[in-house]
C-alpha cells in the first residue's frame, strides 16, 4: 500500500496521467487488491474516463464477490475534490444500484456537500414501520400481485431492504450520472439550474411557486441559491404544465386523471396539490408502488380525492369517466402485452 500516498499526492494535484501510470500495472496484477482497482476507478473518474471507470468498479465487485465478502459502502475516496468524489459516486450508483444497502449509505456522502438539503429522519425504524403497516404492504402484494404478462423491469429489482426511502435515490435517479457529460458536482448543479430556469420560462400554471419538497421518505433536495429543487418539483412541474396546456385543462377544473405506472405517487400528489377540485387515480401493476403511493399520498393528505392500487381499479370505471390518463416513463420498462391491457 506504499503506493497509496504518492497516488494521492498526484490526485490532488490533478495529475492524473502520472496517477494511472502508477496504478495501472498493479490493478492488472492477477493478486490486485480492492484498494488498487478502487484507486483505478477513481483515477479514471477523475480524469472523466467514463468506460474505464466504470470497468475498473465492475473488477473491485468482482473480486469483492469471488472474496465472499459483501459491499456494505463504497470505499474511502483518495481524493478531496468534491467533484471527484461525487463523480465516483455517481458511478458507484448507476453500477451498483442494485445494491440497497450500499445504495442508501452511499448517499449519505451527499452531505459531504454544502448545496445537500439533508431529509428528515424517518419517525419510525425499519421495524416499527414493517410493524405498522406490515399488513398494507401484504394487501398491496396479494391482491394487486401482478399477472406474467404484466411484469416490467421492475420485477426483479423492488426490495424491502429499506421500505421508507423510497423517494430517494432507489427508484428515480436524482444524482447519478449514466454518461461522462454529466460528471461531477458543478455539472449536476448547471444541470438542475437550467432545468430550474427552463421550467420557470414555461410554468404559466405557477407550479415551481406552490410545490415544495420535505424531504420525505428519503427525498434528494439541492439548495441552488435559495432555491430548494428536487426532480420531483421539477419533472412534475413541466409534466404537468404540459398536459394541461395540450389537453385544454385549467387547474380550478374538475376532472379525474389516471396515472399508469405511477410509482409511488409523485405526479398524482402535484396535479391533486395544483387541482383542487380534481380526483386521480395512482395505478400500477408493481404491488410494492401501490404500497409507496398509499403511504406517501396520505402523508400529503391527499387519499380522500385519490384511489391507489392496481389494474383491477379499471374495472369499476365506465368509458368516459377518465378525463386524462397519463405515463410517465413506464411503458418503455413494460412488455408490450401489459401496455395492449392498459389501452
Amino acid at each position: 500500500m506504499e503506493w497509496l500516498p504518492r497516488a494521492q499526492a498526484l490526485m490532488n494535484e490533478q495529475q492524473f496521467g502520472v496517477a494511472l501510470e502508477l496504478v495501472q500495472p498493479l490493478s492488472e496484477a492477477a493478486d490486485a487488491d480492492a484498494a488498487t482497482l478502487m484507486a483505478l476507478a477513481e483515477i479514471h473518474a477523475a480524469a472523466g474516463s467514463y468506460v474505464a471507470a466504470r470497468l475498473a468498479i465492475a473488477a473491485f465487485l468482482t473480486r469483492a464477490a469471488a472474496d465472499g465478502a459483501p459491499v456494505r459502502d463504497i470505499p474511502a475516496v483518495v481524493s478531496n475534490d468534491p467533484d471527484v468524489r461525487l463523480r465516483l459516486l455517481q458511478l458507484w450508483l448507476s453500477h451498483d444500484g442494485k445494491n440497497r444497502q450500499s445504495l442508501h449509505r452511499t448517499i449519505e456522502h451527499l452531505r459531504n456537500f454544502n448545496w445537500s438539503v439533508p431529509p428528515p429522519a424517518p419517525s419510525l425504524s425499519n421495524e416499527e414501520f414493517r410493524s405498522c403497516y406490515g399488513a398494507r404492504y401484504e394487501f398491496f402484494t396479494a391482491v394487486h400481485a401482478p399477472q406474467s404478462s404484466q411484469l416490467s423491469f421492475w420485477r426483479d429489482w423492488i426490495r424491502d431492504d429499506d421500505i421508507q426511502n423510497f423517494r430517494s435515490e432507489v427508484f428515480l435517479s436524482q444524482i447519478a450520472a449514466h454518461d461522462a457529460t454529466n460528471f461531477g458536482a458543478q455539472a449536476l448543479l448547471d444541470a438542475y439550474y437550467l432545468q430550474f430556469l427552463y421550467t420557470q420560462s414555461r410554468d404559466s400554471l405557477g407550479c415551481l411557486e406552490k410545490f415544495k419538497d420535505d424531504g420525505s421518505f428519503g427525498g434528494i433536495r439541492i439548495d441552488i441559491d435559495g432555491h430548494i429543487l428536487s426532480r420531483d418539483i421539477l419533472d412534475s412541474a413541466m409534466e404537468i404544465n404540459f398536459f394541461m396546456r395540450h389537453a385544454g385543462i385549467a387547474s380550478a377544473d374538475r376532472f379525474l386523471l389516471c396515472d399508469i405506472g405511477s410509482g409511488w405517487g409523485r405526479l398524482v400528489n402535484r396535479v391533486l396539490e395544483l387541482c383542487p377540485s380534481a380526483k386521480a387515480m395512482a395505478l400500477d401493476v408493481v404491488p410494492f408502488a401501490s404500497f409507496a403511493a398509499e403511504r406517501y399520498l396520505g402523508h400529503c393528505g391527499q387519499l380522500e380525492r385519490a384511489i391507489v392500487g392496481g389494474q383491477s381499479e379499471l374495472d369499476r370505471l365506465k368509458p368516459g369517466d377518465i378525463t386524462i390518463a397519463t405515463n410517465v416513463h413506464s411503458w418503455s420498462e413494460a412488455p408490450l402485452a401489459s401496455i395492449e391491457i392498459w389501452l
